[in-house]
């Protein structure tokens, strides 16, 4: 595929199935083309402690994971907690470490758009 010049962003796994995809990319030869992401953080609902979200976050990275994409908790978004939110999200960010990180935030569920513009500033 990549003669034709396609290519693969990442392949994205549960935080628990890190460890056995980069395996399987390392089978394929092809471990050092793709980045290996992983969701966290009680993908895709988000709703689990922050604790065992950073502990997922850890595993993941622990695993071989380069990228992790974290579900923001949107009950802190629909009651107006944003140091809240930017306090768990700086929390994710130190767990990753050299990972890469990104938000997914769920806009349907947020309830207004300036609600998605301030998740996403």
């Amino acid at each position: 595929m990549h003669d034709k010049g396609i290519t693969t962003a990442a392949v994205c796994v549960y935080p628990a199935q890190v460890c056995d995809a980069v395996k399987a990319l390392k089978a394929a030869d092809c471990n050092s083309n793709i980045p290996m992401a992983s969701v966290a953080t009680g993908f895709p609902a988000g709703w689990t402690h922050l604790k065992t979200r950073l502990e997922e976050i850890r595993l993941a990275v622990e695993d071989g994971a380069t990228e992790i994409d974290v579900v923001i908790n949107r009950s802190l978004v629909l009651t107006g907690q944003w140091e809240a939110l930017y306090d768990e999200i700086r929390r994710c960010r130190k767990v990753c470490g050299e990972a890469h990180l990104k938000t997914i935030l769920a806009a349907g569920e947020l309830e207004s758009l300036t609600n998605v513009y301030k998740a996403s500033t």
